[in-house]
């Protein structure tokens, strides 16, 4: 603010100047800036004329996604676009998070984040100069359920970004000096988290699986952290590091065939590892609630259950209602909030499925002088949803909502084989995205009050209020 503006009040002036903007001024703003006779028109289209451009659309059909499994047990999907000349590969793993033990928390996100820095013929030095060379994107990840590796290239660039695909699933090495500095970025983030959220929601998890994986966090702990080290990681991703339990996508301007004998070739001869995945449900929680200090201006309130797993088709409905409730769209949180107390506080809810058992959450921060009262609205929100059907408007209106998203989110070949690699791992199948629409639309408001009384049940509630340390004084 000092040095853009000249005055390090000035986000404060600023929320001042947004809630004294009345209706008569927009309309003199309107008027004094928005003038047909100033206004500038850019128009970009393609040389060649519309009429080749409908040809060219023609010729880029997209192909539907094929599935190949090799003898080995590798899933593979295949996807030709010729929309653009690019090309994204991906690998996914089932691992992750839920694999975890306390002891060991946090070697999920330490593998992933040093996966890509060093392998056996290049340094990290090299796997970042081969990246920037190319102008490829190399990325990795580490969530509850799974792991992977991505790489988005040009087409051209195909083959030494399959190269080094290779020779990083197969030959990681995650060197000892990569896993310090991870570990030196990821300690001060656990002693301060970057948000008020993050750092809730963490208490939040904990308190609703206390004896499942899903209630660790993700970076693990001041006390896990210094047990890490490269050995450790290596025998990790080894035990899960299998045929069987892996999904390789290829989207993009691919010749679907020869590229499957690529990876039929290099991935084929991959030896079988049997890997035991982590099985176990949360055991049931009863109601429970928790203050906690941090040192920030706002308080927040977040409400939460065990939900639905991935296998459960209650997950459609749930997803459904948390959106009704916590939706900045037009959710009731956001209403009852701004009704009662004259502002719109940032307000959100969702529903996660997990493979035994998923997690909802409703959440709104305010001034520290309204958690008490918003943390009633949340709750109020709740009794009237398992009370009274939800309306045909609200409903239709919150589908729409939820199918637009979900369509705009699958835009790109690196979102969708993200979406259908990891739906081919869970069992869901490849091609279930396809049928959401479908699952969305079969939600009614008898289902939703049900799912309100079945999930949303506030015997087994966990609520953590966090508020600046001179609010509890």
């Amino acid at each position: 603010d000092e040095a853009f503006t000249g005055d390090f009040r000035f986000s404060e002036e600023y929320v001042k100047g947004i809630q004294s903007v009345t209706l008569a001024k927009i309309k003199e703003v309107a008027n004094k800036y928005l003038i047909p006779s100033a206004v500038n028109i850019t128009v970009l289209k393609p040389k060649s004329g519309e009429k080749e451009v409908v040809s060219q659309a023609q010729d880029y059909a997209v192909e539907p996604i094929e599935k190949h499994v090799l003898s080995n047990g590798l899933t593979v999907l295949l996807r030709q676009d010729k929309t653009f000349p690019a090309v994204s590969m991906r690998v996914t793993l089932g691992g992750g998070l839920r694999q975890e033990q306390a002891q060991m928390n946090g070697i999920s996100q330490i593998m992933s984040l040093t996966w890509t820095k060093g392998a056996a013929r290049h340094s990290a030095p090299q796997i970042s100069q081969i990246v920037d060379q190319l102008g490829m994107s190399l990325d990795s990840f580490s969530g509850k359920n799974s792991f992977g590796l991505s790489i988005t290239c040009l087409k051209e660039d195909w083959s030494p970004a399959f190269n080094l695909m290779e020779e990083l699933v197969k030959k990681p090495i995650f060197p000892e000096q990569e896993i310090q500095k991870i570990k030196d970025i990821l300690i001060p983030e656990i002693k301060q988290p970057d948000s008020i959220f993050s750092f809730s929601s963490r208490e939040l998890k904990k308190l609703i699986f206390p004896d499942h994986p899903y209630g660790l966090d993700e970076k693990g702990t001041l006390t896990s952290l210094p047990n890490i080290h490269q050995e450790d990681i290596q025998k990790f991703y080894a035990m899960l590091m299998s045929p069987d339990n892996m999904i390789i996508s290829v989207f993009g301007d691919i010749d679907p065939s020869a590229t499957f004998k690529q990876i039929e070739r290099r991935f084929g001869s991959l030896p079988l590892n049997p890997v035991t995945l982590f099985a176990q449900k949360p055991a049931p929680i009863t109601a429970q609630e928790k203050s906690l200090d941090m040192d920030r201006q706002q308080a927040l309130v977040i409400v939460g259950f065990q939900g639905a797993s991935l296998a459960n088709e209650d997950q459609y409905g749930l997803e459904v209602l948390s959106q009704i409730l916590g939706s900045a769209f037009n959710g009731r949180l956001f209403n009852d909030v701004r009704e009662q107390l004259g502002q719109a506080y940032v307000v959100g809810g969702a529903s996660i499925p997990g493979i035994e058992t998923g997690l909802i959450y409703l959440y709104a921060m305010t001034a520290p002088s309204s958690a008490e009262q918003v943390k009633n609205l949340i709750l109020e929100a709740i009794r009237n949803v398992q009370n009274e059907p939800v309306g045909e408007k609200e409903l239709t209106d919150i589908k729409k909502y939820l199918k637009g998203n979900a369509k705009i989110d699958l835009q790109t070949n690196a979102a969708l084989s993200l979406t259908t690699s990891l739906d081919e791992l869970y069992g869901k199948g490849f091609e279930h995205y396809q049928q959401y629409d479908r699952f969305i639309d079969q939600v009614t408001a008898a289902q939703l009050q049900h799912l309100a009384q079945q999930y949303l049940d506030l015997t087994k509630a966990v609520i953590v209020v966090t508020t600046p340390p001179s609010a509890n004084r």
